[in-house]
């Protein structure tokens, strides 16, 4: 706890100062920013596919509204009535007979590269609407049968958009960050090592508690980074992929059936602020290490070594595992992914927190309490870590 003490002082703001410049000119962390950035622009383009969905949804919730009533069930059925007549009418014009179905069209329309592509999107839009219309009718039929109120519109394109998201963009920010937290904190904690100047500047107990200055200026520049990351990424996620007419709506609208009362957007932010959690957990934990471990390079092995294991552990959060197993599966790695034992070796999990479910997420609340215990656990290894520093001979 030294370097709050020290950061309480004009020399010590002076030092906090300095080693964030330092870390601030490092080229390394802005190749890593731009190359992060990057990949996640490719994804959201490389998934562009989604966005007429998205676009076509968002239109007819401007029109009908997303609640599920009669009246709108209604507007819904007219609508897609319209957009079949629509296709047929093409379909004849082109084939000079009358189609028999939607699944008709299609085959006949996708042989052109020019046609099928405006009909493939066209087709594709009528079928999410026709899931829509068949989700309201059964929705409505429960309400009237249970005595339950209806819920909103889903489709398989907001599940497409949602899946973007939750298991491709966010999972980048979260290892990205925590990749490049590791490493800052690393190179910081080092540099005394790597210039060779340990002997003096750890020769005090003064020089010592440096270390938790540099702790600090790590977490700084992280949090900074992270939402700097966050913040573009997402903000490129909602141009390429517009969801204003459900932002403010449950986010069971999106797929998620959790049982807090989140929207679309209280779910992000809810869901950012664990990621970023995450971050910090990894990089007190690459601190601890650092500081029991004089060897950079042997470092950093440690700490790819402690997440792979963290991996290969997250096995254990099977249903059937031993409960020892289920006990080690429980870690900031398996969070973000695990590793399974069936068709699908590698899980996507960011995409089911706070959700009721099975095995990891059994508890609505699991992904808050393993983000917490270990938020406690990193903060207690990396005190314990500065103080045997602080005691043992350089």
């Amino acid at each position: 706890m030294y370097f709050y003490i020290l950061l309480g002082t004009d020399e010590a703001m002076k030092i906090f100062r300095n080693e964030f410049i330092k870390s601030a000119s490092d080229k390394i962390v802005y190749v890593f920013i731009i190359l992060s950035l990057l990949v996640n622009f490719g994804v959201l383009i490389q998934h562009s596919s989604y966005r007429d969905s998205t676009k076509f949804i968002n239109g007819v919730i401007a029109e009908t509204g997303a609640e599920i009533t009669p009246e709108s069930l209604k507007q819904m059925r007219a609508i897609a009535q319209e957009k079949y007549d629509s296709l047929a009418k093409s379909f004849k014009e082109k084939y000079k007979k009358e189609p028999q179905s939607i699944d008709e069209i299609f085959m006949y329309m996708s042989g052109s590269v020019k046609d099928g592509d405006y009909y493939t999107t066209e087709i594709e839009n009528y079928n999410t609407l026709i899931s829509m219309i068949e989700n309201a009718e059964t929705q409505l039929l429960k309400a009237g049968t249970e005595n339950e109120n209806a819920g909103y519109f889903t489709s398989p394109g907001v599940s497409l958009v949602n899946e973007l998201l939750y298991s491709k963009l966010l999972i980048l920010i979260y290892i990205e960050m925590s990749l490049l937290g590791a490493y800052m904190v690393l190179k910081s904690v080092y540099h005394e090592f790597n210039k060779d100047t340990q002997s003096v500047i750890f020769s005090t107990k003064t020089g010592r508690s440096l270390q938790g200055v540099k702790l600090y200026t790590g977490l700084v520049s992280i949090s900074v980074i992270y939402w700097f990351i966050s913040l573009l990424s997402i903000i490129a996620y909602f141009i390429f992929y517009r969801m204003d007419g459900f932002l403010n709506l449950p986010v069971s609208l999106a797929g998620i059936n959790t049982p807090y009362n989140f929207t679309v957007i209280t779910y992000l932010i809810v869901h950012l602020l664990i990621g970023y959690l995450l971050v910090i957990v990894f990089s007190l934990l690459s601190f601890a290490l650092a500081l029991q471990i004089k060897n950079q390079y042997m470092g950093l092995v440690a700490y790819l070594g402690i997440t792979t294991l963290m991996f290969i552990l997250s096995i254990g959060a099977g249903e059937n595992a031993p409960a020892l197993m289920k006990a080690l599966a429980y870690n900031p790695v398996t969070l973000l992914v695990n590793l399974g034992t069936g068709n699908n070796i590698l899980t996507i999990n960011t995409n089911k927190w706070f959700v009721s479910g099975t095995g990891l997420f059994a508890d609505k609340n699991s992904v808050l309490w393993i983000a917490s215990l270990w938020a406690a656990l990193s903060m207690t290894l990396a005190a314990v870590s500065s103080h045997i520093f602080r005691k043992k001979t350089i």
